[in-house]
């Protein structure tokens, strides 16, 4: 199946685990994947970790997972800005401000610039973190003060630019008192990598 538009850039990254499903889906092999699509087993693992490929490539990879009932766009294996910011969403409620760092790790560039808003003596998390250290250090901090309850996220995407709005339902650590709280976060996408979050 062809693109639907075809895409500009020269590289896309590819949605790894959507390909990995797909693969899985048939029973195949990495191996068989690489036979069917005309690829090395190397290119196969590329596409599977998330890297970029040429949209010709995604293009074939998609033509050999469409295969029998299962039907495959070259846009189903790709990680756009939007599906990269809401599996990072998805990794946070899955794992929590403990484990999200670890889990969703490859989903932001190693010069990542964090801004969290707010007044350091009221929210201890605010403030500038750089890179994946800063990631972690930010994730500590925010699972030493606050529990985060709920998220009702609302998503908006222009470009390489990704909007998350919503209604955060908070609690301090060892409190009882609830706090609902509105807030913003704009993430830039570079590289098919997170590369700033800023959170308003």
């Amino acid at each position: 199946m062809s693109w639907k538009v075809r895409p500009f850039d020269h590289s896309i990254p590819c949605d790894g685990n959507a390909v990995r499903l797909f693969r899985k889906n048939l029973d195949w092999t990495q191996k068989t994947l690489a036979t069917k699509s005309g690829y090395s087993e190397r290119l196969i693992r590329k596409a599977e970790a998330g890297e970029p490929l040429d949209p010709e490539t995604i293009e074939h990879l998609a033509e050999a997972l469409t295969f029998g009932d299962q039907t495959i766009a070259p846009e189903d294996l790709c990680m756009t800005p939007l599906v990269l910011v809401q599996n990072f969403i998805s990794a946070f409620v899955e794992f929590g401000s403990e484990g999200v760092a670890a889990a969703s790790r490859d989903y932001f560039s190693d010069d990542l610039e964090i801004w969290i808003a707010g007044d350091p003596a009221i929210n201890p998390c605010s403030g500038s973190y750089q890179g994946h250290q800063g990631l972690r250090e930010y994730f500590e901090r925010l699972s030493k003060t606050f529990e985060v309850l709920a998220f009702e996220p609302t998503w908006s995407a222009h470009g390489s630019e990704v909007f998350v709005h919503g209604i955060q339902t908070l609690r301090r650590v060892g409190g009882t008192d609830q706090a609902v709280v509105w807030g913003v976060n704009h993430y830039l996408i570079h590289d098919g990598k997170i590369a700033v979050w800023k959170n308003h």
